[in-house]
């Protein structure tokens, strides 16, 4: 998480400098969005390799596997065959998410159908609860924000900045 944590403030440092030299078209940028899309990738393999690590049962470790084996194919593909490296595309982010949140939900219903002993709220519990608040909050916001045809750039703006708080929730949940 500490790794996670250091390239999200680098990502975040990357869309400020760029804003600062492109102040008016910061969305646009290619730059803005290659690194949009890297912190995609990074975030997806930081907690999939998260969760991974806490679950004990060995098929819901595969299922997270291929789900990790899944998102880097189609990022790798989407880069190489469609929109590129440098164009951010809003359906994989939602793509991303989704397979947080069914592999947040698969770490929950282990956690609690398992003896109270392996019940106690950890860290892991802690964190992994914030990972699923993120998840459910973002998708509904990306899918409205990207389906909408009005006024768009006023839109995504909110959008971004629902994301953002959703973002600083998270990391009151890894205090």
């Amino acid at each position: 998480l500490i790794a996670y944590s250091i390239f999200s403030f680098l990502q975040v440092l990357f869309a400020i400098v760029i804003y600062v030299y492109n102040p008016y078209n910061l969305y646009n940028s290619p730059y803005y969005e290659s690194s949009i899309n890297l912190f995609m990738l990074v975030e997806f393999l930081t907690f999939n390799r998260l969760i991974w690590a806490v679950i004990y049962n060995r098929w819901l470790k595969l299922v997270t596997q291929v789900f990790a084996v899944f998102f880097i194919l189609l990022v790798l593909h989407n880069w190489v065959f469609e929109q590129g490296f440098f164009k951010y595309v809003a359906h994989l982010y939602v793509i991303e998410l989704f397979l947080i949140l069914i592999t947040c939900l698969f770490y929950f219903a282990e956690r609690f159908s398992s003896a109270p002993v392996k019940n106690s709220l950890t860290s892991d519990f802690w964190i992994i609860s914030g990972i699923l608040v993120l998840s459910a909050t973002i998708i509904p916001i990306i899918t409205v924000s990207q389906m909408s045809d009005f006024e768009y750039k006023q839109l995504s703006a909110n959008a971004n900045s629902l994301i953002f708080l959703a973002y600083v929730y998270l990391y009151g949940f890894f205090t």
